[in-house]
C-alpha cells in the first residue's frame, strides 16, 4: 500500500481502516500524522453538527434569502 491509497481509504471511511491500511499507518509517519488530522477534523465536524439550531431559524433564513413576496406572486 502506498500513501495515496491510504489517504483515499481514510477519507472514504474515517472510522474504519482495513488491516493493511492500519499496518501502513503504523510504519509511515506521514500517514500516522494524516490519521491524527482527519480524526480531529471528524471530531470537530461531529461537535459542530451536534449544535442545537434555534427555533424558527430555517424560516428566518428563508425569509431573508427570498424576502417577503407580494401575495400575487406567491
Amino acid at each position: 500500500m502506498n500513501c495515496l491509497e491510504f489517504h483515499r481509504l481514510k477519507l472514504a471511511d474515517p472510522h474504519r481502516l482495513p488491516p493493511e491500511a492500519q499496518a501502513h499507518a503504523a510504519q509511515c509517519a506521514a500517514c500516522a500524522a494524516f490519521v491524527i488530522s482527519v480524526d480531529q477534523a471528524e471530531r470537530d465536524l461531529e461537535r459542530t453538527l451536534a449544535t442545537p439550531v434555534p427555533e424558527g431559524l430555517a424560516d428566518r433564513v428563508l425569509l431573508r434569502v427570498h424576502g417577503a413576496r407580494p401575495a400575487w406572486r406567491a
